[in-house]
């Protein structure tokens, strides 16, 4: 990954500037509960960080940004490949210096083309948002709206909070809790910006 232009970050991570604002991150990450001793199995997550975005969802959220850890949307890097199903690497001593290289030709290949697709494309990335895990918890959500508002999607960012909200109700929950809290906060931002470029 190095050798083709990437920085190694934390252990198994690396990142890619892409476009002004917007940097590639790629995680690799194994699994080895059902595999023999001294062996894995290997795939890597793809992500975009858009720098802007990011800064006010942890605004909104009131939550630490992370950094390059920190992922705008996330996709299996299998998907992004030809026949876009999940894809893992079985690794061994044998086999980890050909895998190393088969995922570094996937990423540059599959992945780079598209995280300058989203990079380029508000309304793509918008959708790769929505299809993350991420989805499943609030600061994803908020950072649905986020992207929906900076689009200049105002209205259909202010349906979403409000079906967000809706569905947090009066429950106790702490994600219910969290939800309610960034759907305040989200309000309010729109309302002090009054319909500025964000």
């Amino acid at each position: 990954m190095v050798r083709t232009g990437w920085k190694s970050r934390a252990l198994g991570w690396f990142t890619l500037p892409v476009a002004e604002g917007y940097l590639g991150v790629v995680a690799i990450g194994t699994a080895s509960e059902h595999s023999a001793k001294e062996e894995t199995e290997a795939t890597a997550y793809v992500g975009i960080r858009d720098d802007a975005t990011e800064r006010i969802t942890c605004q909104l959220c009131d939550t630490k940004d992370g950094g390059y850890q920190r992922r705008t949307a996330v996709s299996p890097i299998g998907y992004l490949m030809p026949a876009q199903r999940w894809r893992q690497w079985h690794v061994t001593s044998v086999t980890a210096a050909g895998v190393a290289e088969e995922l570094t030709d996937a990423v540059n290949s599959c992945a780079v083309p598209f995280l300058r697709e989203l990079a380029g494309d508000p309304l793509q990335l918008i959708e790769a948002a929505r299809e993350s895990a991420a989805m499943m918890q609030p600061p994803g959500r908020c950072r649905v709206a986020v992207l929906l508002a900076r689009a200049g999607r105002i209205a259909e960012a202010l349906a979403f909070v409000a079906e967000s909200r809706d569905k947090a109700g009066d429950q106790d929950a702490a994600w219910a809790v969290a939800e309610r809290s960034w759907t305040r906060a989200f309000t309010r931002w729109i309302a002090d910006n009054g319909g500025a470029d964000f």
